[in-house]
């Protein structure tokens, strides 16, 4: 289940209430909903503007636990393994002439 612990439904609930808020701001302004409609488009059909959040809501932590083992194996993944020289230091990093936005 979304919401944790099977039974409790607040956490779900909550995720609902803030995907569909999301989902009314997402499609409030004229700009926003042309660039949703373009990138529907481009995925074959632009009338899935209308379809895609009822179809993302139904998506469970089980349906995705089912796709992460199908897809994530020990056979299909790529592993890169970064070395350096020996005997040399990694690059110093060059010092910011611009302050840091952290810093106040």
């Amino acid at each position: 289940m979304v919401g944790g612990a099977s039974g409790d439904r607040t956490g779900f609930t909550k995720r609902a209430a803030h995907f569909a808020a999301g989902e009314y701001r997402r499609l409030s302004a004229n700009f926003a909903i042309l660039h949703q409609i373009i990138f529907y488009d481009g995925e074959g059909d632009w009338h899935e503007i209308n379809a895609a959040g009822p179809k993302i809501q139904a998506v469970t932590a089980d349906d995705v636990k089912r796709v992460a083992n199908k897809y994530f194996t020990r056979e299909n993944r790529t592993v890169a393994i970064y070395t350096r020289k020996a005997g040399v230091a990694p690059a110093e990093k060059p010092q910011s002439t611009t302050p840091s936005m952290t810093s106040r």
